[in-house]
């Protein structure tokens, strides 16, 4: 789905956007099929996945077992320097951070989700670090702890953050 403000943002952006999603599908092996465009007052993206995958490498947000390491296969910070881009504060030497970040293929996921001692996986998105680690816990009925000293982080967001620059849904 494709949700664009035209009227704030020009469709070329947009096109971009596309153009980045069949480029990272594409590494991945996949196509786009498919989709639905609406305009709304803030840009949003995303894909839906179907595939097949094997029932032993079948991983949920919600099956994770006693002992589990939570294993970040990427930074976090993405969220906050997308935040100050949008309050238009970004630097102009941290415009491409995130969307580096955020078009870099996940090939670590793929080859940890073949693995039988991997119990559960999810991604690190729209709730952050400590919702989605609050999602994986509660729904396998753990309780989990994080050394914030060993969670990575991108950089440059980190300036950002000492100012309160946090996405919206986290305050």
């Amino acid at each position: 789905i494709l949700g664009w403000p035209v009227e704030k943002i020009s469709p070329e952006i947009a096109t971009k956007v596309l153009d980045g999603a069949r480029k990272i599908c594409a590494e991945a092996g996949i196509v786009i099929a498919g989709g639905h465009s609406i305009d709304i007052p803030e840009p949003v993206f995303g894909l839906s996945v179907n595939g097949l995958v094997k029932s032993g490498n079948l991983k949920k947000n919600n099956t994770a077992k006693e002992g589990d390491i939570l294993c970040l296969t990427k930074p976090i910070g993405v969220g906050i320097l997308a935040t100050a881009e949008k309050r238009s504060i970004l630097k102009p030497e941290h415009k491409n951070i995130a969307a580096g970040f955020m078009t870099k293929l996940n090939k670590a996921g793929i080859s940890l989700g073949e693995l039988p001692f991997v119990h559960a996986m999810t991604d690190i998105t729209g709730f952050g670090l400590l919702g989605h680690t609050i999602e994986m816990a509660q729904g396998s009925g753990l309780s989990a702890e994080i050394n914030y000293a060993d969670v990575p982080v991108i950089p440059e967001s980190k300036e950002y953050a000492a100012q309160f620059i946090y996405p919206d849904n986290t305050m």
